[in-house]
């Protein structure tokens, strides 16, 4: 028997549901911008588990000092990644249109 992982994909088909509808394109980006705010909070919580630990340690020689430099700067990438998730979601987040068909006076 062999595990099958769910795709990122196949998640999203879920959400919309099935069959089509016209919601689906607004739909489908609730979904990404979802997914894209919780990616960037797994990655500014696992910056900040990172920046604990370096905190809590007290360097003995220059070769661990490099490391908790090194993880301290990795923390910080994740931090730069995540805004770079958000700041590129928003920015393809579709325009919600107004319905077209209008009542006559």
């Amino acid at each position: 028997m062999s595990a099958q992982s769910v795709t990122t994909a196949q998640v999203r088909a879920a959400y919309i549901g099935k069959p089509a509808h016209w919601l689906d394109e607004q739909v489908g980006a609730e979904f990404d911008q979802w997914l894209a705010a919780h990616d960037a909070e797994v990655l500014r919580e696992a910056a900040t588990e990172m920046d604990a630990t370096t905190w809590s340690l007290n360097p003995a020689n220059p070769i661990e000092l490099a490391y908790i430099n090194c993880t301290r700067i990795d923390a910080q990438e994740l931090r730069h990644r995540a805004d770079r998730i958000e700041r590129n979601t928003q920015s393809r987040v579709p325009v919600k249109q107004e319905d077209e068909t209008k009542e006559c006076p």
